[in-house]
């Protein structure tokens, strides 16, 4: 996500539609890409908190980042939005409960 232009373009539909949960998780993907680990994390919990469901990939992403930060609770709790959230055929899901299991989620 290395297209210039593309953050102010998200940003522009954010400001028209500020639920909007792709655009959220796309900025914290970009984020990540830019490896801005805070903004990237604010993006996603806006992204999964939009309850879109195409944006529900954003817990999973959130979930490894507050791994790495040593914040294993809400690692999981990411984790469970996720599995909850996430549609059946998403190829995270798997690899999703694998983590929640090591991470000490039930």
């Amino acid at each position: 996500m290395n297209q210039p232009g593309a953050d102010k373009s998200l940003h522009r539909v954010l400001a028209l539609r500020p639920g909007d949960g792709m655009a959220a998780f796309m900025l914290g993907m970009a984020a990540i890409d830019q490896r801005q680990t805070t903004a990237a994390m604010t993006w996603l919990q806006k992204a999964g908190a939009s309850n879109d469901p195409d944006a529900a990939e954003a817990w999973y992403h959130l979930a490894l980042l507050q791994r790495e930060r040593n914040e294993n609770s809400a690692a999981v709790r990411s984790l469970e939005h996720f599995l909850k959230e996430a549609k059946p055929d998403n190829v995270y899901r798997g690899d999703a409960l694998n983590l929640k299991g090591q991470w000490g989620g039930r």
